[in-house]
């Protein structure tokens, strides 16, 4: 549902759900692991994982120079899965594969556009999130990084020239916690970074075609963003790129 307070600005409200099946070789897994001390294994009564999502917001432009937007959202999941630990048989140790757990994410989005001049774009946007789990195994189990509280990014874009565009964005990401491929019955701590992007565009032949290059991640070349129990700590390195881009019209 959407209504329009004025000419330049609204609000809305929403309310959908989702379900994700899980794969069928799931249902039927019986993985042996570390030489057949342990398996993974699965339930063929597995039900669909569900999502309840609503969301309220708000719109608004001023001065023909400033968007806004807020919005606040609640997400229900029921019937997660959880790979957990358990002795055996089979083998000594078993991963069981199982729906245990309910989960809510809520929280608060805003962001901001403001046209400082005809050159110059000023960009933010904030986010605060939690998450409340409740299950008879940790959330860890679910092989899930919990959301930081905490997101925002600061940015601007500046065109000196009709075909040249300069950009710059410095985001910031909170502490979180994640599964620990090492010791996985343990969490780790994921710490907090900042990340600058630096991007310069050129377009050319009216506008269809455009050369471009750019930095990501230019304060850490290897920050951690989370970790899986299967996997290695996610380190997101830095990287130099170059871009050439066509659009046929």
């Amino acid at each position: 549902l959407a209504y329009e307070l004025t000419e330049h600005s609204s609000v809305y409200a929403a309310a959908s759900r989702a379900f994700q099946m899980n794969p069928i070789g799931l249902r039927f897994l019986e993985w042996p692991m570390l030489n057949g001390l342990a398996y993974g294994v699965g339930r063929e009564s597995i039900e669909p994982e569900t999502l309840i999502a609503y969301e309220v917001g708000y719109h608004g432009k001023f001065l023909d120079r400033l968007n806004t937007n807020v919005n606040l959202y609640w997400h229900d999941y029921d019937d997660l899965t959880t790979l957990s630990p358990r002795l055996g048989p089979p083998g000594l140790l078993h991963f069981d594969y199982g729906n245990r757990a309910s989960a809510s994410t809520y929280g608060v989005e805003a962001d901001a556009k403001y046209a400082l001049s005809r050159q110059i774009t000023l960009l933010g946007n904030y986010t605060y999130q939690q998450m409340n789990w409740n299950g008879s195994d940790p959330y860890t189990d679910k092989d899930l990084v919990t959301p930081p509280a905490h997101k925002f990014m600061l940015g601007t874009r500046y065109s000196p020239l009709d075909d040249l565009h300069l950009s710059a964005h410095l985001y910031y990401v909170d502490a979180a916690s994640s599964p620990n491929s090492m010791l996985p019955l343990v969490t780790r701590h994921v710490p907090r970074y900042f990340r600058l992007d630096m991007r310069g565009e050129y377009e050319f032949w009216k506008k269809q075609a455009s050369v471009a290059v750019g930095v990501r991640n230019m304060l850490d070349p290897h920050h951690i963003e989370g970790g899986s129990v299967f996997l290695n700590d996610a380190e997101v390195p830095r990287m130099v790129y170059a871009e050439l881009r066509f659009v046929f019209k």
